[in-house]
């Protein structure tokens, strides 16, 4: 209890603290020493203690694990089969809404097998996880906030076990997007709220741009000259902005071809998946990069700026004896920040009345290129088998697979369809979402 020797060889013992293990039921005696210059106490979460031994917690903001930024972490070496529990926890307010990805492994936590965790703050979980992959592991948060600075690398050994592969041939092409290609949904929501007024995420006014934008999209083609695009099908309408659906079984490996048709460096990187490299290189204007992958979601290995700009799709592995009349729907929700495209400028010259009268800077300006509006609506359809189909809409606060007001489509099922819905949210604390499905229940798996 001299407090004079500190604990060496511990990593992990500066900030958070030190790891404090027990048994339930055991009692746990901390003497707290002040070394500091302010006041300062300390407090457990999650456990009894006795009255006159309360305590207050501090948390310390900035974006960082444990008190480390850009990759200075250390101590988080794994080997081939260990068995690792992750303990991951956050503190703060609303910004420290943090999505951790595991990148080339992944974990198990309350019987569910992910590669990603949302972790909110103040709340603590355990995710435990078998190393079985080669060479670098990249564990970050997600959140674009913060995508730069909570990079970590860590050491592993791995087991690569495949089937044969299956080929898929997916490009990176510029397109002209339009977010609401039809108006009658909003001026019936005007009409009825009594509303005649500009819609500055839509209307191409002045210095608003509207409701089309450049974008970059992942598209499919049939064969490896990239000549003829594969046309979706009814099952596929509803993806809109979306990449294709990949659809695998665990363990099987496919092989995916990717060219760059764009006009800038891109690449394509998947979640959960293994792959031959842990190295992600982008892929020069008009050339092809192969590479392989086992198996969720499909991205740019990216900067903020990527994904803004439109690079995302579903990969999706169901167990091998799924049956073969579900119907698979994707719905994406994020807040396309179209400040942050590569393309913003090119859009500013191309759809504002008034190019040179822009100020970028202009919060208005700003808020009109952040791409959720108002209150939009899902549309989607039921109809009896050989019936005609009955409209329903499930109100939202932001695009849905990049489309807003009503403008989604391909969302047909008939009474007595299976349905598998697939959610999938991207970006920071303000994309935060709740989807109902208004006059429907559903089974969370």
């Amino acid at each position: 209890m001299t407090f004079v020797n500190t604990k060496d060889n511990c990593y992990l013992c500066w900030f958070p603290g030190p790891v404090i293990k027990a048994e339930v039921g055991q009692i746990i005696q901390v003497t707290f020493y002040n070394n500091a210059s302010v006041p300062l106490s300390i407090h457990p979460h999650g456990l009894l203690y006795n009255k006159n031994n309360e305590g207050s917690f501090y948390g310390t903001p900035g974006g960082a694990i444990n008190g480390y930024m850009y990759g200075n972490l250390p101590g988080l070496d794994m080997c081939l089969g260990d068995n690792v529990s992750w303990h991951v926890l956050s503190v703060g307010s609303s910004q420290d809404l943090h999505g951790i990805y595991f990148s080339g492994n992944t974990f198990t936590s309350l019987g569910s097998r992910d590669d990603t965790v949302v972790v909110n703050p103040h709340i603590s979980q355990t995710l435990l996880m078998t190393p079985d992959s080669t060479g670098k592991l990249w564990i970050f948060s997600i959140s674009l906030k913060y995508a730069q600075t909570m990079k970590k690398q860590c050491l592993q050994y791995a087991l690569n076990i495949y089937q044969e592969a299956k080929v898929i041939y997916i490009a990176a092409e510029e397109i002209v997007w339009d977010y609401s290609p039809s108006s009658d949904w909003e001026r019936e929501l005007q009409h009825l709220q009594g509303q005649n007024e500009t819609n500055i995420y839509l209307d191409r006014v002045e210095t608003y741009l509207g409701s089309k934008y450049k974008k970059v999209v992942y598209g499919q083609y049939d064969d490896i000259t990239f000549t003829n695009q594969t046309v979706r099908n009814d099952d596929e309408m509803h993806l809109d902005i979306l990449g294709p659906i990949i659809f695998l079984s665990p363990g099987e490996k496919i092989y995916v071809v990717f060219k760059n048709k764009a006009s800038r460096p891109y690449s394509i990187h998947a979640h959960g998946v293994k792959t031959d490299s842990p190295t992600v290189a982008a892929t020069q204007p008009g050339t092809c990069f192969g590479r392989k992958r086992s198996p969720r979601a499909f991205m740019q290995d990216c900067e903020d700026n990527d994904l803004n700009s439109g690079l995302v799709g579903p990969l999706i592995v169901c167990r091998k004896d799924t049956k073969e009349n579900i119907v698979h729907r994707v719905l994406f929700f994020m807040t396309f920040d179209e400040n942050e495209s590569w393309y913003i400028e090119e859009n500013i010259n191309t759809y504002a009345q008034e190019p040179n009268q822009v100020v970028r800077n202009d919060i208005t300006f700003k808020r009109s290129n952040e791409m959720h509006g108002n209150v939009h609506s899902l549309t989607h359809w039921l109809a009896p088998t050989g019936g005609s189909a009955q409209r329903e809409q499930i109100k939202v606060c932001i695009p849905i697979n990049g489309r807003m007001f009503g403008n989604n489509q391909g969302l047909v099922f008939h009474v007595g369809s299976e349905v598998n819905w697939y959610l999938i949210g991207i970006g920071d604390q303000a994309d935060l979402h709740t989807a109902h499905f208004h006059g429907h229940s559903f089974i969370f798996m």
